[in-house]
């Protein structure tokens, strides 16, 4: 997984990798309208204890992936 990448966890958005706050995330704040860094959760979270993070793309070689959000 790279800071990019877009994941899907089962939620109404994918969401991108991010650095925030010296800590990584998943970024959602396009689906708002917003500049990254404005709406996320915590990466590490949903890795070690959920489980349910899959890497479906990158924001520069699958951009539609973000389109229609």
């Amino acid at each position: 997984m790279w800071e990019n990448d877009i994941c899907d966890r089962k939620e109404k958005y994918p969401e991108v990798v991010k650095m925030a706050n010296g800590d990584w995330t998943l970024d959602y704040s396009y689906a708002l309208g917003r500049d990254y860094g404005n709406s996320y959760c915590n990466l590490g979270f949903y890795v070690n204890e959920r489980k349910c993070v899959e890497v479906i793309g990158n924001i520069f070689d699958n951009p539609e992936l973000l389109k229609g959000c």
